[in-house]
Protein backbone atom coordinates (compact mmCIF):
# COMPACT_ATOMS: atom_id res chain seq x y z
CA UNK A 1 0.00 0.00 0.00
CA UNK A 2 3.27 2.38 -0.07
CA UNK A 3 4.06 1.18 -3.60
CA UNK A 4 2.93 4.33 -5.48
CA UNK A 5 3.86 6.92 -2.97
CA UNK A 6 7.47 5.51 -1.47
CA UNK A 7 9.43 4.76 -4.88
CA UNK A 8 11.61 7.55 -5.60
CA UNK A 9 9.64 10.50 -3.99
CA UNK A 10 11.34 10.59 -0.16
CA UNK A 11 8.25 9.85 1.52
CA UNK A 12 9.09 8.92 4.94
CA UNK A 13 6.14 6.80 6.18
CA UNK A 14 8.44 3.79 5.16
CA UNK A 15 11.60 5.95 7.69
CA UNK A 16 8.89 6.31 10.64
CA UNK A 17 7.80 2.34 9.94
CA UNK A 18 11.44 1.17 10.11
CA UNK A 19 12.35 3.21 13.70
CA UNK A 20 8.73 2.02 15.22
CA UNK A 21 10.13 -1.62 14.59
CA UNK A 22 13.46 -0.90 15.48
CA UNK A 23 12.26 0.14 19.12
CA UNK A 24 9.70 -2.38 19.27
CA UNK A 25 12.83 -5.32 18.39
CA UNK A 26 15.21 -3.32 21.20
CA UNK A 27 12.44 -3.74 23.88
CA UNK A 28 11.90 -6.95 23.16
CA UNK A 29 15.39 -8.15 23.24
CA UNK A 30 16.96 -5.89 25.28
CA UNK A 31 15.63 -7.90 28.55
CA UNK A 32 15.28 -4.44 30.30
CA UNK A 33 19.19 -3.76 30.43
CA UNK A 34 20.25 0.50 30.00
CA UNK A 35 22.28 -0.07 26.80
CA UNK A 36 18.81 -1.62 24.89
CA UNK A 37 16.11 0.75 27.03
CA UNK A 38 18.19 3.99 25.76
CA UNK A 39 18.40 2.41 22.07
CA UNK A 40 14.97 1.59 21.94
CA UNK A 41 13.99 4.95 23.38
CA UNK A 42 16.19 6.99 20.76
CA UNK A 43 14.50 5.14 17.83
CA UNK A 44 11.07 5.52 19.12
CA UNK A 45 12.00 9.36 19.14
CA UNK A 46 13.16 9.19 15.38
CA UNK A 47 9.66 7.53 14.71
CA UNK A 48 7.69 10.62 16.08
CA UNK A 49 10.15 13.41 14.48
CA UNK A 50 9.69 11.11 11.13
CA UNK A 51 5.61 11.56 10.58
CA UNK A 52 3.02 12.42 12.80
CA UNK A 53 1.21 8.45 12.58
CA UNK A 54 4.13 7.38 14.89
CA UNK A 55 3.46 9.10 17.51
CA UNK A 56 0.41 7.56 18.68
CA UNK A 57 2.12 4.05 18.41
CA UNK A 58 5.30 5.37 19.91
CA UNK A 59 3.55 6.95 22.94
CA UNK A 60 2.11 4.17 23.52
CA UNK A 61 5.11 1.77 23.32
CA UNK A 62 6.55 4.54 25.77
CA UNK A 63 3.67 3.95 28.46
CA UNK A 64 3.97 -0.12 28.08
CA UNK A 65 7.18 -0.05 28.72
CA UNK A 66 7.18 1.97 31.54
CA UNK A 67 4.41 0.18 32.83
CA UNK A 68 6.02 -3.05 32.85
CA UNK A 69 9.41 -2.35 34.02
CA UNK A 70 10.14 -3.51 37.34
CA UNK A 71 9.21 -1.16 40.47
CA UNK A 72 12.45 -0.49 41.18
CA UNK A 73 13.31 0.72 38.18
CA UNK A 74 10.08 2.45 36.67
CA UNK A 75 11.35 5.93 37.50
CA UNK A 76 14.84 5.11 35.84
CA UNK A 77 12.68 3.69 32.66
CA UNK A 78 10.42 6.87 32.89
CA UNK A 79 13.56 8.72 32.87
CA UNK A 80 15.07 7.36 29.94
CA UNK A 81 12.79 7.24 27.57
CA UNK A 82 11.33 11.03 28.44
CA UNK A 83 14.51 12.17 27.94
CA UNK A 84 15.29 10.28 24.45
CA UNK A 85 11.80 11.41 23.10
CA UNK A 86 12.36 14.97 23.54
CA UNK A 87 16.50 14.81 22.64
CA UNK A 88 15.64 12.72 19.65
CA UNK A 89 12.07 13.68 18.40
CA UNK A 90 11.59 16.92 19.64
CA UNK A 91 13.73 19.35 17.25
CA UNK A 92 10.99 19.49 14.84
CA UNK A 93 8.54 20.56 17.64
CA UNK A 94 10.79 22.62 19.25
CA UNK A 95 11.00 24.36 15.65
CA UNK A 96 7.47 25.14 15.11
CA UNK A 97 7.23 26.64 18.43
CA UNK A 98 9.86 28.93 17.80
CA UNK A 99 8.59 30.07 14.28
CA UNK A 100 5.05 29.65 15.22
CA UNK A 101 4.49 29.79 18.56
CA UNK A 102 2.73 26.50 18.38
CA UNK A 103 4.25 22.99 18.29
CA UNK A 104 1.40 21.38 15.96
CA UNK A 105 0.69 24.53 14.14
CA UNK A 106 -1.94 22.86 12.26
CA UNK A 107 -4.49 23.10 15.65
CA UNK A 108 -4.96 26.13 17.47
CA UNK A 109 -5.26 23.66 20.95
CA UNK A 110 -8.05 26.34 21.94
CA UNK A 111 -4.89 29.29 22.64
CA UNK A 112 -2.18 29.19 20.32
CA UNK A 113 -1.65 30.52 17.43
CA UNK A 114 -1.96 28.73 14.01
CA UNK A 115 -1.05 29.93 10.30
CA UNK A 116 -2.72 31.48 8.04
CA UNK A 117 -4.46 28.53 5.41
CA UNK A 118 -6.32 30.55 2.80
CA UNK A 119 -5.40 27.97 0.07
CA UNK A 120 -6.02 25.04 2.34
CA UNK A 121 -9.59 23.53 2.82
CA UNK A 122 -11.39 21.66 5.20
CA UNK A 123 -9.93 18.06 4.32
CA UNK A 124 -8.27 16.51 7.25
CA UNK A 125 -10.73 13.95 8.37
CA UNK A 126 -10.34 10.68 9.76
CA UNK A 127 -11.69 7.29 9.09
CA UNK A 128 -13.57 7.27 11.77
CA UNK A 129 -15.81 10.24 10.99
CA UNK A 130 -17.17 7.89 8.20
CA UNK A 131 -17.13 4.29 10.32
CA UNK A 132 -21.08 4.24 10.11
CA UNK A 133 -21.57 5.52 6.26
CA UNK A 134 -22.07 3.01 3.89
CA UNK A 135 -21.48 5.40 0.92
CA UNK A 136 -18.20 5.70 2.44
CA UNK A 137 -17.28 1.58 3.04
CA UNK A 138 -18.93 0.72 -0.83
CA UNK A 139 -17.47 3.42 -2.73
CA UNK A 140 -13.76 4.45 -0.79
CA UNK A 141 -13.19 1.88 1.83
CA UNK A 142 -13.77 -1.37 0.63
CA UNK A 143 -12.38 0.24 -3.02
CA UNK A 144 -9.18 0.92 -1.37
CA UNK A 145 -8.63 -1.85 0.52
CA UNK A 146 -8.90 -3.98 -2.05
CA UNK A 147 -6.00 -1.61 -3.93
CA UNK A 148 -3.88 -1.48 -1.27
CA UNK A 149 -3.99 -4.98 0.50
CA UNK A 150 -5.14 -7.08 -2.57
CA UNK A 151 -8.57 -9.01 -2.64
CA UNK A 152 -7.58 -10.63 0.75
CA UNK A 153 -7.35 -7.64 2.50
CA UNK A 154 -10.34 -9.20 4.90
CA UNK A 155 -8.03 -11.99 5.69
CA UNK A 156 -4.84 -9.42 6.62
CA UNK A 157 -7.09 -7.50 8.95
CA UNK A 158 -8.04 -10.16 10.27
CA UNK A 159 -4.70 -11.82 10.81
CA UNK A 160 -3.87 -8.37 12.13
CA UNK A 161 -6.45 -7.98 15.12
CA UNK A 162 -6.22 -11.57 16.21
CA UNK A 163 -2.52 -11.24 16.79
CA UNK A 164 -2.23 -9.06 19.35
CA UNK A 165 -5.45 -10.16 21.05
CA UNK A 166 -3.69 -13.56 21.55
CA UNK A 167 -0.94 -11.84 22.97
CA UNK A 168 -3.15 -10.77 25.75
CA UNK A 169 -4.84 -14.23 26.56
CA UNK A 170 -3.00 -16.07 29.23
CA UNK A 171 0.37 -17.72 29.39
CA UNK A 172 1.81 -14.76 27.51
CA UNK A 173 4.92 -12.98 29.45
CA UNK A 174 3.92 -9.00 30.61
CA UNK A 175 6.43 -7.83 27.53
CA UNK A 176 4.42 -9.74 25.23
CA UNK A 177 0.90 -8.54 26.55
CA UNK A 178 2.12 -4.89 26.78
CA UNK A 179 3.12 -4.88 22.78
CA UNK A 180 -0.11 -6.91 22.00
CA UNK A 181 -1.67 -3.88 23.71
CA UNK A 182 0.33 -1.36 22.34
CA UNK A 183 -0.30 -2.92 18.60
CA UNK A 184 -4.18 -2.38 19.09
CA UNK A 185 -4.04 0.66 20.43
CA UNK A 186 -2.02 1.38 17.05
CA UNK A 187 -4.86 0.26 14.80
CA UNK A 188 -7.16 2.45 16.93
CA UNK A 189 -5.22 5.11 16.86
CA UNK A 190 -5.37 5.54 13.22
CA UNK A 191 -9.24 5.17 13.07
CA UNK A 192 -8.55 8.75 14.52
CA UNK A 193 -5.41 10.03 13.16
CA UNK A 194 -6.55 13.19 10.70
CA UNK A 195 -6.18 12.79 6.86
CA UNK A 196 -7.05 8.86 7.15
CA UNK A 197 -9.93 9.40 5.34
CA UNK A 198 -8.28 13.04 3.51
CA UNK A 199 -11.19 15.08 1.08
CA UNK A 200 -14.09 17.36 0.69
CA UNK A 201 -17.09 16.46 3.24
CA UNK A 202 -18.94 13.80 2.01
CA UNK A 203 -15.68 12.91 -0.24
CA UNK A 204 -12.94 10.78 1.55
CA UNK A 205 -11.24 10.77 -1.96
CA UNK A 206 -7.69 10.69 -0.05
CA UNK A 207 -8.25 6.98 1.81
CA UNK A 208 -6.48 5.01 -0.18
CA UNK A 209 -3.63 7.19 -0.98
CA UNK A 210 -3.71 7.44 3.08
CA UNK A 211 -4.31 3.69 3.72
CA UNK A 212 0.22 4.36 3.97
CA UNK A 213 -0.89 5.58 7.29
CA UNK A 214 -1.94 2.19 8.50
CA UNK A 215 1.49 0.48 7.62
CA UNK A 216 3.02 1.55 10.92
CA UNK A 217 0.10 -0.36 13.06
CA UNK A 218 -0.30 -3.63 10.83
CA UNK A 219 3.58 -4.25 10.53
CA UNK A 220 3.40 -4.12 14.48
CA UNK A 221 0.43 -6.68 14.99
CA UNK A 222 2.34 -8.69 12.03
CA UNK A 223 5.36 -8.28 14.33
CA UNK A 224 3.45 -9.71 17.80
CA UNK A 225 1.59 -12.16 16.20
CA UNK A 226 4.12 -15.40 16.61
CA UNK A 227 4.83 -13.88 19.63
CA UNK A 228 1.28 -15.25 20.90
CA UNK A 229 1.80 -18.44 23.08
CA UNK A 230 -1.46 -19.65 20.93
CA UNK A 231 1.88 -20.30 18.38
CA UNK A 232 4.55 -22.03 20.81
CA UNK A 233 6.17 -24.70 19.41
CA UNK A 234 7.59 -25.05 16.31
CA UNK A 235 4.44 -27.22 14.21
CA UNK A 236 2.47 -23.99 14.97
CA UNK A 237 4.99 -21.47 14.27
CA UNK A 238 5.64 -23.88 10.92
CA UNK A 239 1.74 -23.46 10.87
CA UNK A 240 1.65 -19.80 11.11
CA UNK A 241 4.46 -19.29 8.42
CA UNK A 242 2.74 -21.51 5.58
CA UNK A 243 -0.53 -19.64 6.28
CA UNK A 244 1.67 -16.06 6.38
CA UNK A 245 3.03 -17.58 2.93
CA UNK A 246 0.06 -18.42 1.45
CA UNK A 247 -1.82 -14.86 1.88
CA UNK A 248 1.43 -13.32 0.55
CA UNK A 249 1.31 -15.50 -2.77
CA UNK A 250 -2.28 -14.23 -2.96
CA UNK A 251 -1.35 -11.01 -2.64
CA UNK A 252 1.34 -10.71 -5.13
CA UNK A 253 -0.64 -11.93 -7.82
CA UNK A 254 -2.61 -8.52 -8.08
CA UNK A 255 -0.68 -6.63 -10.70
CA UNK A 256 -1.46 -3.43 -9.42
CA UNK A 257 -0.21 -3.87 -6.14
CA UNK A 258 2.90 -6.11 -7.41
CA UNK A 259 3.96 -5.00 -11.14
CA UNK A 260 4.28 -8.59 -12.64
CA UNK A 261 7.76 -7.94 -13.30
CA UNK A 262 8.76 -7.84 -9.86
CA UNK A 263 6.50 -11.17 -8.12
CA UNK A 264 8.97 -13.86 -9.07
CA UNK A 265 11.96 -11.34 -7.13
CA UNK A 266 9.12 -11.04 -4.42
CA UNK A 267 8.32 -15.29 -4.09
CA UNK A 268 11.72 -15.70 -3.90
CA UNK A 269 13.00 -13.52 -1.39
CA UNK A 270 9.81 -14.40 0.55
CA UNK A 271 10.44 -18.32 0.08
CA UNK A 272 14.03 -17.82 1.19
CA UNK A 273 13.53 -15.97 4.22
CA UNK A 274 10.50 -18.69 5.72
CA UNK A 275 12.70 -21.59 4.79
CA UNK A 276 16.03 -20.29 6.70
CA UNK A 277 13.30 -18.93 9.69
CA UNK A 278 11.61 -23.07 9.88
CA UNK A 279 15.60 -24.23 9.20
CA UNK A 280 16.68 -22.19 12.53
CA UNK A 281 13.43 -23.39 14.28
CA UNK A 282 14.12 -27.51 13.52
CA UNK A 283 17.89 -26.16 14.96
CA UNK A 284 17.36 -24.65 17.73
CA UNK A 285 18.51 -27.74 19.92
CA UNK A 286 21.73 -28.09 18.15
CA UNK A 287 23.60 -24.84 18.80
CA UNK A 288 26.28 -26.37 15.81
CA UNK A 289 23.96 -26.86 13.19
CA UNK A 290 22.46 -23.37 14.02
CA UNK A 291 25.41 -21.68 13.54
CA UNK A 292 25.46 -22.94 9.96
CA UNK A 293 22.24 -22.14 8.90
CA UNK A 294 22.87 -18.70 10.51
CA UNK A 295 25.73 -18.44 8.16
CA UNK A 296 24.24 -19.59 5.36
CA UNK A 297 21.04 -17.04 6.14
CA UNK A 298 24.24 -14.21 6.32
CA UNK A 299 25.42 -15.14 3.22
CA UNK A 300 22.69 -14.97 1.45
CA UNK A 301 22.03 -11.75 2.68
CA UNK A 302 25.12 -10.42 1.73
CA UNK A 303 24.73 -11.81 -1.55
CA UNK A 304 21.28 -9.95 -1.33
CA UNK A 305 22.77 -6.64 -0.60
CA UNK A 306 25.43 -6.86 -3.67
CA UNK A 307 22.97 -7.80 -6.06
CA UNK A 308 21.15 -4.52 -4.88
CA UNK A 309 23.52 -2.35 -4.61
CA UNK A 310 24.62 -3.17 -8.57
CA UNK A 311 20.74 -2.13 -9.41
CA UNK A 312 20.72 1.04 -7.12
CA UNK A 313 24.01 1.82 -9.35
CA UNK A 314 22.23 1.07 -12.61
CA UNK A 315 19.23 3.45 -11.18
CA UNK A 316 21.23 6.70 -10.20
CA UNK A 317 23.35 6.33 -13.43
CA UNK A 318 19.82 6.97 -15.33
CA UNK A 319 17.11 8.89 -13.13
CA UNK A 320 15.58 11.94 -13.82
CA UNK A 321 15.76 11.26 -17.49
CA UNK A 322 13.40 11.51 -19.94
CA UNK A 323 10.64 8.99 -20.66
CA UNK A 324 7.51 9.63 -22.66
CA UNK A 325 4.42 8.75 -20.63
CA UNK A 326 5.44 9.38 -16.86
CA UNK A 327 4.90 13.07 -16.44
CA UNK A 328 4.32 16.29 -18.02
CA UNK A 329 7.19 17.60 -16.00
CA UNK A 330 9.59 14.99 -17.57
CA UNK A 331 11.36 17.26 -19.74
CA UNK A 332 11.81 19.34 -16.71
CA UNK A 333 13.37 16.94 -14.78
CA UNK A 334 15.36 16.24 -17.29
CA UNK A 335 17.16 19.67 -17.91
CA UNK A 336 17.89 19.88 -14.18
CA UNK A 337 20.41 16.57 -14.56
CA UNK A 338 22.93 19.14 -15.94
CA UNK A 339 22.21 22.19 -13.85
CA UNK A 340 24.48 22.19 -10.99
CA UNK A 341 25.24 24.61 -7.80
CA UNK A 342 22.10 26.65 -8.96
CA UNK A 343 19.27 28.70 -6.70
CA UNK A 344 16.01 26.86 -8.65
CA UNK A 345 12.40 29.23 -7.51
CA UNK A 346 9.70 27.13 -8.22
CA UNK A 347 5.49 28.00 -7.84
CA UNK A 348 2.50 26.26 -9.00
CA UNK A 349 1.33 23.32 -6.79
CA UNK A 350 1.49 21.31 -9.71
CA UNK A 351 5.48 21.45 -10.20
CA UNK A 352 5.56 21.66 -6.36
CA UNK A 353 4.28 18.05 -5.54
CA UNK A 354 7.18 17.16 -7.74
CA UNK A 355 10.16 19.17 -7.07
CA UNK A 356 12.70 17.05 -5.85
CA UNK A 357 14.12 16.30 -9.04
CA UNK A 358 14.80 19.59 -9.60
CA UNK A 359 17.84 19.58 -6.77
CA UNK A 360 19.68 17.52 -9.44
CA UNK A 361 21.75 14.47 -9.79
CA UNK A 362 24.34 16.03 -7.26
CA UNK A 363 21.93 17.30 -4.90
CA UNK A 364 23.77 20.65 -5.48
CA UNK A 365 21.24 22.85 -6.59
CA UNK A 366 18.75 25.08 -4.13
CA UNK A 367 15.59 24.57 -4.30
CA UNK A 368 12.37 26.45 -3.00
CA UNK A 369 8.31 26.74 -3.60
CA UNK A 370 8.17 30.86 -3.69
CA UNK A 371 5.49 32.76 -2.18
CA UNK A 372 4.71 35.39 0.74
CA UNK A 373 5.37 34.89 4.66
CA UNK A 374 2.79 36.17 7.22
CA UNK A 375 2.31 35.66 10.64
CA UNK A 376 2.60 32.87 12.47
CA UNK A 377 4.54 31.02 9.61
CA UNK A 378 1.76 31.82 7.25
CA UNK A 379 3.21 31.25 3.54
CA UNK A 380 0.95 32.67 0.73
CA UNK A 381 0.31 32.91 -2.69
CA UNK A 382 2.12 36.35 -3.92
CA UNK A 383 -1.23 38.44 -4.96
CA UNK A 384 1.18 40.97 -7.57
CA UNK A 385 3.24 40.92 -9.91
CA UNK A 386 5.40 43.61 -8.47
CA UNK A 387 5.50 41.21 -5.36
CA UNK A 388 6.37 38.40 -7.54
CA UNK A 389 9.37 40.41 -8.90
CA UNK A 390 10.65 41.53 -5.34
CA UNK A 391 10.59 38.00 -4.02
CA UNK A 392 12.62 36.99 -7.07
CA UNK A 393 15.48 39.51 -6.39
CA UNK A 394 15.34 38.36 -2.77
CA UNK A 395 15.78 34.76 -3.19
CA UNK A 396 18.51 35.25 -6.17
CA UNK A 397 17.09 32.95 -7.98
CA UNK A 398 18.91 31.79 -11.64
CA UNK A 399 16.67 29.63 -12.61
CA UNK A 400 12.17 29.68 -12.07
CA UNK A 401 10.00 26.98 -12.82
CA UNK A 402 6.47 27.73 -13.17
CA UNK A 403 4.11 25.59 -13.43
CA UNK A 404 -0.30 25.15 -13.24
CA UNK A 405 -2.35 25.35 -10.07
CA UNK A 406 -3.83 21.81 -9.46
CA UNK A 407 -6.72 20.69 -6.76
CA UNK A 408 -5.58 17.55 -5.30
CA UNK A 409 -8.92 16.54 -4.88
CA UNK A 410 -9.78 17.28 -8.80
CA UNK A 411 -6.41 16.46 -10.05
CA UNK A 412 -7.46 16.62 -14.04
CA UNK A 413 -8.18 19.94 -13.60
CA UNK A 414 -5.01 22.47 -14.47
CA UNK A 415 -5.35 26.51 -13.60
CA UNK A 416 -3.01 29.06 -14.87
CA UNK A 417 -0.48 30.12 -12.90
CA UNK A 418 0.02 34.50 -13.11
CA UNK A 419 3.62 33.82 -12.26
CA UNK A 420 4.71 32.46 -15.42
CA UNK A 421 3.60 35.85 -17.21
CA UNK A 422 4.88 37.92 -14.76
CA UNK A 423 8.10 36.38 -15.04
CA UNK A 424 8.54 35.85 -19.02
CA UNK A 425 7.39 39.66 -19.78
CA UNK A 426 10.32 40.84 -17.81
CA UNK A 427 13.45 41.55 -20.15
CA UNK A 428 15.59 39.71 -17.16
CA UNK A 429 14.22 36.76 -17.76
CA UNK A 430 15.24 33.88 -20.90
CA UNK A 431 12.99 31.08 -21.37
CA UNK A 432 14.75 28.25 -22.19
CA UNK A 433 12.05 25.35 -21.42
CA UNK A 434 9.14 25.19 -22.49
CA UNK A 435 5.80 22.07 -22.63
CA UNK A 436 2.30 21.95 -21.57
CA UNK A 437 -0.03 20.44 -19.39
CA UNK A 438 -3.97 19.94 -19.82
CA UNK A 439 -3.01 23.09 -22.43
CA UNK A 440 -1.40 25.04 -19.30
CA UNK A 441 2.14 26.48 -19.74
CA UNK A 442 5.01 24.59 -17.98
CA UNK A 443 8.13 26.86 -18.43
CA UNK A 444 11.90 27.25 -17.44
CA UNK A 445 13.20 30.35 -17.27
CA UNK A 446 17.00 31.25 -16.85
CA UNK A 447 17.21 34.83 -14.60
CA UNK A 448 20.31 36.83 -15.82
CA UNK A 449 20.19 39.69 -13.81
CA UNK A 450 17.84 41.73 -11.66
CA UNK A 451 14.07 41.76 -12.50
CA UNK A 452 12.48 44.83 -13.00
CA UNK A 453 9.37 45.44 -10.65
CA UNK A 454 8.41 48.74 -11.35
CA UNK A 455 7.71 48.06 -14.94
CA UNK A 456 5.28 45.50 -13.95
CA UNK A 457 2.15 46.78 -16.20
CA UNK A 458 -0.25 48.14 -13.31
CA UNK A 459 -3.08 45.85 -11.82
CA UNK A 460 -1.14 42.61 -12.66
CA UNK A 461 -1.96 40.17 -9.85
CA UNK A 462 -4.30 37.50 -9.14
Amino acid sequence: MMNSSQAGSAANDIVGMFFLLASVGLVLGGDGRTPALVLSSVAAGLAIATKLSLVAPALALALGVIATAPRGRRGTTASVWAAALVLAGGYWYARNLIAVGNPLPWSSLGVLPTPAAPLQQHTGFAVAHYLTSTMAWKDFFEPGLAAGLARWWTVILAFAVVGPVLCLLPGAGSTVRMLGLVALVSLAAYLITPETAAGPAGDPAGFAFNLRYAAPALALCFAVLPLAPAFDGPGRQSALVIALAVVLLATVTKGSLWPHRHVLGIVLVAAALSAARLALMAVSGRPQARVLVGSVVALLLLAGAAAGYGWQRHYLRGRYQFNPGVSYLSHVWDYFRTVHHARVGVVGTFGGFFAYPLWGLDDSNHVQYVGARGPHGSFEAIATCRQWRDALNSGRYEYVVTTPARDPWHPKRLARSPESGWTGSDPAAKLVLSRRAQGQPIAVYRIRGRMHPAACPPGHSH
